[in-house]
């Protein structure tokens, strides 16, 4: 019998991506069509979906205890992840989830890496199952079966499709398009059916051998490279699909054209001319790209005929690159016609000039739960938000009111970009309930998002809601959102739902990051998403603290899932596993207890790590906080200061008590003056009893420490340190002559100056007498004892002023000294009392006494001479 599904349960969503805008000039000759061609090939990633029936429900914060499901996630901590075989391979440029294409109850998935082996391409197809054994950073060698492109160059793979049951033979079948495929003269492109069975997949698989092939009608086609699954669109009871050729020329050129090919059971062929399809879309004007995007949205009218988008992302008919979406609704007599988009049932432009309106879009069920289907409009080059951070358009579905050039400012929900240049609605799918709560959920891809590191790449996901009253939502208003490992990784480039992929009855998703490099420079890598099904936490422990030592400490959770097969949870300690918790069977409502006693004084972080044994996981952290008190010194020695006696060592009792509740083989260790102190050396201690330090020892004469450090053997130590003051005297002068001295040369009385000093520590002791700063001869480096008398006669000394300076060193560092003034002066003949202060000094007495016998001489001798005439 044949199968009677009446759309594909997953359906292609459309392709994304950066396509530029193009002006005529650049587009007139052949060779700069091939450039662009090639540009495509650089830039454009096209997204992937298939389509699930959805119903929506306002955005909300959620509150279950998964890693999953939170806002800023890192993609690290998906449930698994597929890496590209080598470096250049960009696997994840598409991905879908597949149905059920070997009819065993699981939904498939595919991923493709159109770059790889030269360029030919190759599809990796993995079948779903119930004892999955995927896991984090899996190679993508690892597929079950594969696809490898005909030539070098085709790209196939750029754009793979879930069609549902084409062919009518109760599997689900799929479409992969490569556009680079050189039928004649290059780039005409080729489209191949790959029906599903029950067994005989397997790698390596030639696309030469798929079920039917289509190659596009002209050079610079590019056809297939987006291609979607559409689901019944006539009522015949075979799902259908639909292939585009953005590049095709009609009159002027690149007014591009799709072509809806009719689900049959037989008549199926390779090599096939796209002039054979079905039905045909043609572009309204040159340079509108029409079927560079295309998508399947369900029944969006509920007339029971499935509806088609189609894109045309750089029409200008309402301002240069506004971009136009067009909507075909479902039709019994469609077949053997060729409809000029402009004459659709409707169709819906960008707000503005550069919108880029139709880069991506994907139907996403009956989100509003009004029994319609509805579908969603990327705009990824919109600035309302913020400069190219683009928006998104939800259209809700109904019977009536299509109409042709319908403004996206009349979408009954539009989703804004807040981030610069982060290109929002870049990639949308629609991704079936993921949560479990009976309402379908969806991405909206930002592939250029650059928080926390450049063009890593963020994915918002939103659940599904009812959305009453609401008209506007910023994306910083979802449900969760995800994002990249590592810069320019471009991640959420494409996004799919996947289906049941695992048999719990939830959907799942995925994540493409195509320039990611893990696996080699832009390898690519694809992260896949269980929905939460019924895993729950329903209690979770409060974060511990406990001091040290204390006990009956312990973290309970309770889980709750009905499904499970073979459930396991492990408890992580700062991602260790901890003994005792480690792949341990559980039931629902089970309190899960972890005793956290015994730990050392810290911080920790325990991670219970659930799963239900059908490839669903949640997680739960909590922190365990061990404190320390520092231990305390309740008794500890005073400063010690004492006179230094030569040779006589002292004894030193020092007693210090500590007080901690907390220690595990705590020590102890002395220093003196930076050095242990034998005997004292990590020994250890009992809090509140004496540490004693009994040592004799000379010290010399200065200041020195002991120093107790003690620890607690939990890493806290404290400290003491004694000052002990070794002090020394200078010796002491118990006599020394005046200060000040004044005596009269020839006439003075005997002068004497003398020393006496006491000093009880002394050392090689000695003095030195200095005269005007110079050392007195026999006076120099004398040694001397205490209570020696040291002297000095001064009666020789010739008149004038002295400076006489007795240095005295105990040889222990210490001196003393001092300092007498002498005046030795000329002497008087007159007493200076009785001339009323007056005084003559006797040299000018003798002068003039000299004086006054010469000239007396003289007189005399004239006279004499005088009286012989």
């Amino acid at each position: 019998m044949k199968k009677t599904t009446k759309r594909p349960p997953y359906r292609t969503k459309n392709r994304r991506n950066k396509t530029r805008t193009l002006s005529i000039f650049i587009l007139i000759s052949l060779s700069l069509l091939t450039l662009y061609n090639l540009s495509i090939n650089a830039k454009l990633s096209p997204q992937k979906s298939f389509y699930f029936p959805i119903a929506f429900n306002k955005p909300q914060n959620i509150e279950i205890y998964s890693a999953n499901w939170s806002y800023n996630t890192e993609l690290t901590f998906v449930n698994a992840s597929f890496i590209g075989e080598k470096s250049g391979d960009n696997l994840g440029q598409s991905l879908i989830g597949l149905g059920d294409i070997n009819s065993d109850g699981y939904n498939d998935f595919a991923l493709g890496a159109p770059n790889a082996l030269g360029g030919k391409g190759v599809v990796y197809i993995f079948l779903g199952d119930d004892n999955l054994e995927w896991s984090k950073n899996l190679n993508v060698s690892n597929a079950n079966a594969s696809f490898i492109g005909e030539n070098t160059g085709d790209f196939a793979g750029y754009s793979i499709a879930a069609g549902g049951d084409i062919t009518g033979n109760e599997y689900d079948d799929f479409i992969i398009g490569a556009y680079g495929y050189n039928a004649s003269n290059g780039f005409e492109g080729k489209t191949y059916l790959i029906e599903g069975k029950g067994s005989g997949w397997t790698k390596n698989m030639s696309l030469s051998t798929a079920k039917g092939s289509f190659i596009g009608e002209n050079t610079n086609d590019n056809s297939g490279f987006c291609i979607s699954g559409v689901g019944d669109v006539n009522g015949d009871n075979y799902n259908d699909f639909i292939i585009g050729a953005y590049g095709h020329n009609v009159s002027d050129g690149f007014e591009g054209k799709s072509y809806l090919i009719r689900g049959k059971r037989t008549g199926w062929i390779n090599n096939n001319n796209l002039t054979n399809a079905g039905a045909f879309f043609i572009g309204e004007s040159s340079y509108d790209l029409s079927g560079m995007v295309l998508s399947g949205v369900g029944d969006v009218n509920s007339d029971n005929l499935d509806d088609i988008l189609i894109g045309a992302p750089n029409n200008s008919e309402h301002g240069l690159s506004t971009g136009q979406v067009y909507l075909i609704l479902g039709d019994a007599n469609i077949w053997g016609n060729t409809y000029n988009l402009s004459s659709v049932d409707a169709s819906f432009y960008g707000e503005f000039m550069g919108d880029s309106l139709g880069d991506a879009m994907d139907g996403l069920g009956n989100v509003n739960n009004d029994n319609y289907d509805d579908f969603i409009i990327g705009a990824r080059l919109n600035s309302d938000g913020a400069s190219g951070a683009g928006k998104s358009y939800l259209f809700f579905g109904s019977s009536s009111g299509w109409s042709m050039d319908t403004n996206c400012s009349n979408a009954n929900i539009s989703f804004i970009g807040t981030n610069t240049n982060e290109e929002s609605g870049s990639s949308l799918a629609g991704i079936g309930d993921i949560n479990a709560d009976g309402k379908d959920d969806f991405l909206i891809g930002a592939p250029n998002n650059s928080e926390g590191a450049n063009n890593r790449g963020k994915t918002y996901l939103f659940f599904g809601s009812d959305f009453n009253g609401i008209s506007t939502i910023n994306l910083t208003e979802a449900n969760a959102s995800y994002i990249g490992e590592n810069a320019y990784d471009l991640s959420g480039s494409s996004i799919a739902g996947a289906g049941d992929l695992n048999g719990d009855n939830s959907t799942d998703f995925f994540i493409g990051a195509y320039n990611n490099s893990e696996g080699g420079n832009g390898a690519g890598k694809v992260y896949l998403c269980f929905g939460i099904a019924e895993l729950q936490f329903a209690t979770i422990p409060n974060n511990i603290t406990y001091n040290y030592g204390k006990t009956g400490n312990n973290l309970t959770w309770v889980v709750i899932d009905d499904n499970v097969k073979n459930p396991n949870y492990t408890v992580y300690i700062d991602n260790t596993p901890y003994t005792g918790h480690i792949n341990r069977t559980w039931t629902t409502g089970e309190n899960l207890t972890v005793n956290v006693d015994n730990l050392n004084p810290n911080e920790y972080n325990f991670t219970l790590v659930v799963s239900d044994g059908l490839g669903h996981q949640i997680q739960n952290k909590r922190k365990v906080t061990v404190t320390n008190e520092a231990p305390s010194f309740s008794v500890s020695p005073s400063d010690i200061s004492f006179d230094y006696v030569v040779g006589v060592p002292r004894n030193y009792y020092l007693v210090w008590n500590i007080t901690d509740d907390d220690v595990l083989n705590p020590n102890y260790t002395v220093y003196l003056d930076g050095s242990p102190v034998s005997g004292h050396t990590n020994n250890s201690w009992t809090p509140n009893n004496n540490i004693t330090v009994n040592v004799t020892i000379l010290l010399s004469i200065g200041s020195h420490n002991f120093t107790i450090i003690a620890e607690d053997g939990l890493n806290i130590t404290i400290q003491d340190v004694v000052l002990i003051t070794v002090i020394n005297e200078a010796p002491n002068f118990t006599e020394k002559p005046q200060d000040t001295l004044e005596g009269v040369w020839l006439f003075q009385q005997d002068i004497t100056l003398r020393w006496n000093f006491t000093d009880s520590n002394i050392q090689n002791q000695t003095y030195t007498l200095y005269i005007n700063g110079k050392p007195l001869e026999s006076y120099i480096n004398q040694t001397w004892t205490s209570g020696e008398s040291i002297s000095l006669n001064v009666n020789q000394f010739l008149p004038g002023k002295y400076n006489i300076t007795l240095i005295v060193e105990d040889g222990l560092g210490q001196t003393s000294q001092h300092e007498v003034l002498l005046q030795i002066n000329i002497p008087t003949i007159i007493n200076p009392d009785q001339l009323g202060g007056f005084k003559i000094n006797i040299g000018i007495f003798l002068a003039l006494l000299i004086s006054f016998v010469a000239l007396s001489l003289i007189l005399l001798y004239t006279w004499k001479k005088s009286q012989t005439r």
